[in-house]
């Protein structure tokens, strides 16, 4: 069921306060130059997320696969609503920038 059926329309990446302190978990790769451009963007903005290296921790592939159907890095899990594309990742953590930076870390 989703929480805000008049976003339903409107991309992951586009909701900026759909949700007030979400739940967030980055699922990536040391070696890919398309996590690498999403780890980057977190160091220069002085972010901190949760994050998962598949490489490492294999449950993170499995919940790539079972949650988000793809076995595509890198993913943000938004509130376990997976975001793909590192682009888009680096767009919605632009819009946010300011309620991520207040999460507990």
């Amino acid at each position: 069921m989703f929480l805000f059926p008049y976003l339903a329309h409107v991309p992951v990446y586009e909701m900026v306060a759909a949700y007030e302190k979400p739940e967030l978990l980055l699922i990536y790769t040391p070696g890919c130059p398309y996590c690498k451009q999403v780890l980057d963007y977190l160091n220069r903005a002085n972010m901190t997320i949760p994050m998962c290296n598949v490489q490492i921790d294999k449950g993170c592939r499995a919940k790539l696969i079972n949650q988000g159907g793809l076995a595509q890095v890198p993913c943000l899990f938004i509130n376990d609503r997976p975001l793909y594309e590192s682009a888009d990742i680096i767009r919605w953590l632009q819009a946010n920038a300011d309620m991520i930076k207040s999460l507990p870390r």
